[in-house]
């Protein structure tokens, strides 16, 4: 409703620069996420929302150099975190594809990578359809 009714929620986007990947979560209700790249979207592809969390005491999963090709293929529903799994599930329900979750977007071991989408971060968080905050898990 709130992009069809509201005046600065219908506008059509501008451009933006979309983060470097993005996690595609399927069609459907059916959740198979995997790593993509952004370059491959089409305009109607780029709403995604993001997710706002802690890392806390365990590392979840995330993207290095090693598992990006992985990771691209298939994400194992069993190596996520319920946090993560909760926010991928709210964003499918919303007819969202797509969502940013900075440890499995940006690739950790890769001080470049970092450098690079960490400039970024402020344009990732203000262009997503909705930013998801695990306040406590």
């Amino acid at each position: 409703e709130c992009e069809t009714r509201h005046g600065k929620c219908s506008n059509p986007r501008t451009t933006i620069q979309l983060p470097t990947r993005l996690l595609y979560l399927g069609k459907g209700h059916d959740l198979q996420p995997k790593l993509i790249t952004t370059s491959t979207l089409t305009r109607s592809d780029e709403r995604y929302t993001t997710l706002s969390h802690r890392w806390g005491s365990s590392q979840p999963l995330r993207t290095l150099t090693s598992n990006i090709e992985s990771l691209s293929q298939s994400i194992p529903l069993s190596s996520l975190p319920p946090t993560f799994l909760d926010a991928m599930r709210l964003t499918l329900s919303l007819d969202i594809h797509h969502i940013w979750i900075d440890s499995l977007c940006i690739i950790q071991d890769s001080p470049s990578d970092w450098s690079s989408e960490a400039a970024r971060m402020s344009s990732v968080y203000s262009h997503s359809t909705l930013n998801i905050a695990a306040v406590s898990a």
